[in-house]
């Protein structure tokens, strides 16, 4: 059974660690603090030839999408991320090899060392509270500094708070849950592939723990993975308006699920 293709996004999160704790974001919001207990303390980093098999795998498939280097982590947290970025841009077939960061711990060194490397970063100009926007004039002085710092690698800036999840602090998720339960799930687990830094495949941006046991990638192609019959069976399903009914997890999610 193959319902979909291929993906348009690989995720790969080198790292497991984050140097913030917003109470917004999933790794400090998801209740079950034993199951993400490996994302902090000890930093947790992907195995180098495992990467390079992920990416191997894509250019074997015809992946030619985009890689991030980035999911529920900072990765400037790991020293190898300008080594491990080259390795997927030097492959030349893929649209564009980008990350997400909080920006924290770029320094003029860390940015020499990516530019040209990345094609873009996506910078979130939190404040230290973390989620919420940072104080304007604070925000454009970082912003100047750090544009001052790139010649080749595209910044790009989000300024608004963290997006609704399952476990959102501050969020009406009753309503959010009561609105998108009947609608189908195309957007979030069909335009991404997540492999988190052991290379188990997660559903999607609510997936932190890995409860879906889609298999890993240390065992299995990334072509495997994603056309294996139990991924591509829940994607037919989440494809149906009601389709989140039948699974537990998605029925209480909050997010649209949708382009509209």
């Amino acid at each position: 059974m193959t319902f979909l293709t291929g993906f348009w996004e690989l995720c790969i999160e080198t790292v497991s660690s984050c140097n913030r704790t917003c109470p917004t974001c999933m790794r400090n919001s998801y209740p079950d603090r034993e199951a993400v207990a490996q994302r902090f303390g000890k930093q947790n980093r992907m195995p180098e030839e495992l990467f390079r098999k992920i990416i191997d795998d894509a250019v074997n498939m015809g992946f030619s999408g985009s890689v991030n280097m980035q999911h529920f982590n900072e990765p400037f947290q790991d020293p190898r991320i300008a080594k491990l970025a080259a390795y997927a841009k030097d492959k030349g077939v893929f649209s564009s090899v980008y990350m997400h960061s909080n920006g924290d711990l770029i320094t003029k060194r860390k940015a020499a060392s990516v530019d040209g490397i990345l094609d873009k970063i996506t910078i979130a100009l939190y404040d230290e509270t973390g989620g919420q926007p940072m104080d304007p004039v604070k925000a454009a002085n970082r912003r100047f500094e750090l544009e001052s710092w790139f010649s080749q690698t595209r910044l790009q800036w989000t300024t608004a708070i963290h997006l609704v999840t399952h476990f959102s602090p501050y969020a009406n998720l009753k309503e959010g849950i009561a609105e998108n339960r009947g609608k189908p799930c195309t957007r979030e687990v069909q335009l991404r592939m997540i492999l988190d830094w052991r290379g188990e495949m997660l559903l999607c941006c609510e997936d932190i723990a890995g409860v879906w046991n889609l298999g890993n990638v240390a065992d299995h192609t990334v072509a495997e993975l994603w056309n294996s019959d139990k991924h591509q069976t829940i994607l037919e399903t989440l494809s149906e308006a009601g389709g989140r009914e039948a699974y537990s997890f998605c029925r209480s999610c909050p997010r649209t699920g949708t382009w509209d």
